[in-house]
């Protein structure tokens, strides 16, 4: 049966272009969810999220932040790494309230998950108030060293690594997945039949209610999401699809879907 998809673009930032192409981007496309990859590199300043704060409460727009990468600078999440991550949710609440959804801790592939970096995990969930609001995108961790995360109040993402899609169920009927891009597009721009390949996996998941999907691929990442959503929609997955889809995203689908113009895959304005 269709579940709820919540379906977002990553690249969002401080000169991303601002509240108009924020607008469009959730009247237009139908667009509700939004991941702010500025935090990765620093924490935003409060004139940045006061400004998307209005703009989150006109849309009703729902959020989720990626964690400053300063927080693992020593492989491990220590008092000088987390205060940056203190830092951030303390003014996303206070501007953007309850519309973050999810605070990402991206795990580059040369960090282990070792005794000192999973103690730090667990100070980090305690001291921020995260627990089950922190998603941990770590493709490159084992099955156990993900488990043993959850116990601590993260929240291991699935991401169209092998391991994320054939691995972990959704907890409590929610799964956050990350597309990570960089696997996804490798043979050219935006290949259907990759993703259509990573996607099936989520077809008939056992104890899926509602689905975060980002497509955290990078510039182009709002046509990839598009296209995510169409093919979940299309598979079964989810219950809404986009408004609209660029239209070379649109005409591809058709192609490899071998689904006539006529029958239409985007949504009518008065839906």
């Amino acid at each position: 049966m269709p579940v709820e998809c919540m379906v977002a673009s990553s690249g969002w930032g401080q000169r991303s272009g601002g509240v108009p192409v924020l607008r469009d981007h959730a009247e237009y496309y139908g667009f509700r969810f939004v991941e702010l990859s500025y935090s990765y590199t620093r924490v935003p300043e409060e004139s940045f999220l006061r400004l998307w704060g209005v703009v989150t409460e006109e849309l009703g727009l729902r959020w989720s932040l990626l964690v400053p990468r300063r927080a693992l600078e020593q492989r491990r999440l220590d008092w000088r790494g987390r205060r940056f991550v203190l830092r951030l949710v303390e003014r996303a609440e206070k501007y953007l309230g309850d519309a973050v959804e999810w605070y990402v801790l991206r795990v580059p592939v040369n960090i282990e998950p070792s005794g000192e970096l999973l103690a730090g995990l667990e100070r980090l969930i305690d001291e921020a108030g995260l627990r089950g609001r922190l998603v941990l995108e770590a493709p490159a961790w084992s099955l156990e060293a993900l488990r043993e995360a959850e116990r601590l109040g993260a929240v291991a993402a699935s991401t169209d690594s092998p391991l994320g899609l054939r691995l972990l169920p959704p907890r409590g009927g929610v799964m956050p997945l990350r597309l990570l891009g960089h696997r996804l597009w490798r043979s050219g721009p935006y290949p259907p039949h990759r993703l259509l390949r990573s996607l099936r996996a989520l077809v008939g998941v056992e104890g899926l209610e509602k689905l975060y999907l980002v497509a955290a691929t990078g510039k182009g990442s709002v046509e990839d999401a598009t296209m995510a959503w169409l093919l979940l929609h299309h598979l079964g997955v989810c219950s809404s699809k986009p408004r609209r889809a660029p239209q070379f995203v649109e005409a591809k689908l058709y192609r490899f879907l071998g689904i006539r113009p006529s029958l239409g895959l985007v949504v009518d304005e008065e839906e």
